[in-house]
């Protein structure tokens, strides 16, 4: 019975082992972890690159000026042709006026250059004393502050002396007093003087003033009489002319306006008188000045619509297109003599006004000066009664002196300061009256002579000898075609690309960037760039070319590296790029240096190894199984 039980034991411990064995042998089915594709590059790929951007440029000048017509007439002394060099200053022709009425070598007004030659003298000889006069004050100047510092110096001296006796303070107080007394006579002069010169400044600027205004009365007078020559506006007329039906045929208007502003310029005229006037008096004169320029206004007014007048004229049997054209021309000599006449009384105001200021700004700062000395004397008496007095002790006078004396200098040094100043300012003034009167004077002349601005090539010539021209219009181009400069426009992303001085390529040539752009261009948004030819070439203006430029960069030191724009996923949280990392990957955060284009500077430690993810990063997370295609 025991032997049975034994071998059904040994049966089931047999059949269990057999089915444990069975059950480990088998293994259960697991899910399987999703692996992406991406593509990737070894970081040290990344030490440089090279990208180059190519635009259209246009071949232009490094310099260019345009010289224009200021005056109508004829051209005439024109020895210049396209294409002949020039230099700076250059006389390229000269404008003959044939309208005006008095000629000389330049057929200018004879009259005006009159006034204007009278004017550079007497602003010249202003000048000269005004110059004078603050050299003088210098040189006075420099030995009363110098005497100041030396009493300064000395009462110093004194307060550090206690063995001084009273007799040598009561000298001292003597020397002060009797500086102080000089001081007034020489304050009390200057004052004098400067009264003296502003009143000569002031005949000399009445003079002028009343030769400028009749000088004014003189030319309107002269434009009306031309204008009514032309016209027969003028109510008391006896002038007839045959084209008078042609007059405004084409707006009637036109006639109305300056029919009424010749007669209203008229009345104005007829309506100035100057006998009742005072003109000592300048406030008088300003009165009078003021009634020209309204006069002169008027005239310019009257002028621009005759010029109007005749633009709507019609020809006839009466009136040719050569007599038309003629006396359009002498108008428009009219309205520059009317802009120059309303220029000149209106700077006669200016004058006036600039003096007023001037002389109560001198006076002023002369009559403070001489009050200050005035108390100084005031002072230095009571200083010199009380010590013969014996009411203060030798320390206090010392004290005294030292205080005094630091006084005066301080007050001279103001005092001085100020007559230098207001000297100055009389210069400054009396040399910007006189460079202005030369500038009229030379602009009289500039207006008929076309002069080259630069030296180059002449590359435009719009007229000829014997031609008419007219104001404003384009007589000459000067060119310097010995130096080119390459223009072309790039976009906003691009240009803190490009610096200053970085070498490009045009059409095979060397050039170099000169000038960027600080705003873009309203129409194209582009920014303009231009750039100097380096190497010589046959490169001529307005050609078109191509323009290339090499973005290529190295990097500076191991850790630099520059990353396609692609590789980097961006989030709130900052910059950042994966790589692959046994299999996954790896977020690796980063910080841009600088974008290149349509690349990101980085820098990144110990990354020549590292495989960064170039492709497919953007559906990634960190710990994603991947697979690199590199």
């Amino acid at each position: 019975m025991i032997k049975k039980y034994n071998l059904l034991l040994l049966i089931f411990i047999a059949i269990f082992t057999l089915s444990a064995c069975s059950s480990s042998d088998e293994k259960v089915p697991k899910e399987e972890e999703l692996i992406f594709n991406v593509g990737g590059q070894y970081l040290s790929e990344f030490n440089s690159f090279k990208q180059n951007l190519s635009y259209s440029g246009i071949v232009s000048p490094k310099a260019k000026a345009n010289v224009v017509a200021q005056v109508s007439g004829t051209l005439i002394d024109s020895q210049i042709n396209l294409g002949d060099k020039v230099s700076a200053g250059q006389r390229l022709a000269r404008i003959d006026d044939l309208s005006s009425g008095s000629r000389q070598d330049y057929s200018f007004n004879s009259n005006q250059i009159r006034q204007a030659e009278i004017a550079v003298s007497q602003a010249k000889n202003s000048y000269d004393q005004a110059k004078t006069n603050y050299n003088n004050i210098l040189s006075s100047s420099a030995k009363e502050l110098q005497q100041a510092k030396i009493n300064y110096e000395q009462s110093l001296k004194s307060k550090d002396n206690l063995n001084l006796t009273s007799a040598e303070n009561l000298v001292s107080a003597e020397i002060s007093y009797e500086t102080a007394q000089l001081s007034v006579v020489q304050a009390k002069q200057n004052l004098e003087n400067q009264k003296t010169q502003l009143n000569q400044a002031r005949e000399d600027l009445r003079e002028n003033s009343i030769l400028q205004a009749n000088s004014t009365l003189n030319t309107v007078n002269t434009l009306l009489t031309n204008i009514n020559n032309i016209t027969g506006f003028d109510r008391n007329n006896i002038v007839r002319i045959a084209y008078e039906n042609n007059l405004g045929a084409l707006d009637s208007s036109s006639l109305i306006r300056s029919r009424n502003l010749y007669n209203q310029t008229k009345d104005k005229l007829e309506s100035i008188d100057d006998d009742e006037l005072d003109f000592k008096d300048l406030d008088n004169l300003k009165i009078y000045v003021d009634d020209l320029i309204i006069l002169a206004e008027l005239t310019k007014d009257l002028t621009d619509a005759t010029k109007v007048l005749f633009n709507k004229t019609i020809t006839s049997s009466n009136l040719s297109q050569n007599q038309l054209t003629k006396i359009q021309n002498e108008v428009a000599s009219f309205q520059n003599q009317a802009n120059g006449l309303v220029t000149q009384i209106k700077g006669v105001k200016q004058s006036l006004n600039n003096f007023e200021i001037e002389y109560k700004n001198n006076i002023e700062a002369l009559e403070k000066s001489y009050s200050l000395a005035l108390k100084q004397e005031e002072t230095a008496k009571q200083n010199l009664s009380s010590l013969k007095a014996g009411d203060i002790s030798q320390i206090d006078q010392a004290s005294f002196s030292v205080s005094l004396a630091k006084n005066q200098l301080e007050n001279i040094e103001i005092k001085i300061q100020s007559q230098i100043s207001s000297a100055k300012s009389q210069v400054d003034s009396a040399k910007m009256q006189y460079n202005n009167a030369l500038l009229t004077l030379e602009n009289l002349y500039d207006s008929y002579t076309l002069i080259s601005p630069l030296s180059g090539v002449v590359t435009k010539k719009q007229f000829n000898n014997g031609d008419t021209i007219n104001p404003g219009e384009l007589a000459f181009s000067i060119s310097q075609t010995d130096e080119l400069k390459v223009v072309f426009f790039v976009e906003q992303d691009r240009i803190n690309l490009l610096k200053l001085g970085q070498e490009i390529t045009v059409n095979n040539s060397k050039a170099s960037i000169s000038s960027l752009a600080p705003q873009a261009d309203a129409i194209s948004k582009k920014y303009k760039v231009e750039a100097l030819l380096t190497e010589e070439s046959s490169f001529k203006p307005e050609m078109v070319v191509d323009v290339l430029i090499d973005l290529s960069r190295k990097s500076e030191d191991n850790y630099i590296y520059f990353i396609p724009l692609s590789a980097i996923n961006i989030n709130q949280a900052g910059s950042f790029i994966f790589i692959y990392d046994q299999g996954e990957a790896k977020e690796i955060e980063i910080e841009i240096i600088e974008l290149i284009g349509e690349r990101a500077k980085v820098e990144i430690e110990d990354g020549d190894n590292l495989i960064i993810i170039t492709s497919g990063n953007r559906r990634l997370q960190s710990g994603q199984l991947i697979e690199v295609d590199i």
